[in-house]
């Protein structure tokens, strides 16, 4: 049986973009909304406040009476869009995200429920959640 040291990636879109042209400044007041399923919170190759020792650095909301809460995401959807924006560079796992360079603040608006679906007054509450919070 074959075994692979799996290494950070650079997925094609992110030079698509040019995300490494991207002159993100840490600290900078800058803070990203992703209205989605949720994230991973401890997700290995995302942005954590733990890893950061910063307990702002990626915070959340969800809309809806269920139980379900924004740093777990049961869907997994959420994590992926997340990862696209801000996956850790340099850390040798995964890929890169478009601001794998900074440390860019997030705000996670559990519009959608781990199922994948959910309501536009979800979405909206999310979205008006993430103003209110700061993010762009």
């Amino acid at each position: 049986q074959e075994v692979r040291k799996l290494a950070e990636t650079v997925p094609y879109g992110i030079n698509l973009v040019e995300a490494f042209n991207i002159d993100y400044v840490a600290d900078s007041g800058v803070k990203a909304c992703i209205i989605d399923t949720g994230y991973a919170l401890l997700h290995e190759d995302l942005p954590n406040n733990i890893n950061y020792g910063n307990d702002n650095l990626v915070t959340g909301y969800n809309p809806y009476d269920n139980g379900e809460v924004w740093d777990k995401d049961g869907d997994g959807h959420g994590t992926h869009v997340a990862g696209t924006m801000a996956a850790v560079g340099g850390n040798d796992v995964g890929v890169v995200g478009v601001t794998s360079k900074a440390k860019m603040p997030l705000h996670i608006g559990k519009g959608l429920t781990d199922s994948g679906s959910g309501s536009m007054s979800g979405v909206l509450d999310a979205m008006k959640n993430c103003v209110e919070n700061g993010a762009k």
